[in-house]
């Protein structure tokens, strides 16, 4: 398993929209298409890849101030749900971002999933509130 940066409109970054479309949007009835993908060029794209090359995980990381980022839009394959990819992925994309002087990342976390970043050292803060049709929580950690 490895973690690399996706290059925007790669060849890996249409992999990574179906990987997200599969796992985030199709579940809620939604089609990643209808997204508004234009800002994604800006954001900084990881991909979790296993021995033979695929992709089976990813995330985006959004600039959110000067030393604070969003984390976005996280999935990994259905078929390595609860096998450690997720904890992998991310703890491996904060080393990264801990290396580029990042000492704040936010992310809004799926209710029915908040209790993995909780595990992750990640701390719930504001309201409860829906995005996509669904009930989100706000969630931080310092790095």
């Amino acid at each position: 398993m490895k973690v690399i940066q996706i290059e925007y409109n790669s060849t890996l970054y249409q992999q990574e929209i179906i990987l997200r479309d599969n796992i985030l949007r199709k579940p809620l009835g939604l089609d990643i298409n209808d997204d508004d993908l234009s800002d994604e060029i800006n954001q900084d794209h990881f991909g979790l890849l296993d021995d033979e090359s695929n992709l089976i995980g990813c995330l985006i990381i959004k600039k959110n101030g000067d030393n604070a980022v969003q984390l976005r839009q996280m999935a990994i394959s259905e078929k390595l749900h609860k096998k450690g990819m997720g904890k992998l992925l991310v703890t491996e994309v904060e080393s990264i971002l801990k290396k580029a002087s990042v000492q704040k990342i936010i992310l809004h976390a799926r209710k029915n999933v908040s209790g993995f970043y909780k595990k992750l050292g990640y701390n719930k803060f504001g309201e409860e509130f829906i995005e996509v049709s669904i009930p989100h929580i706000m969630m931080e950690k310092y790095l």
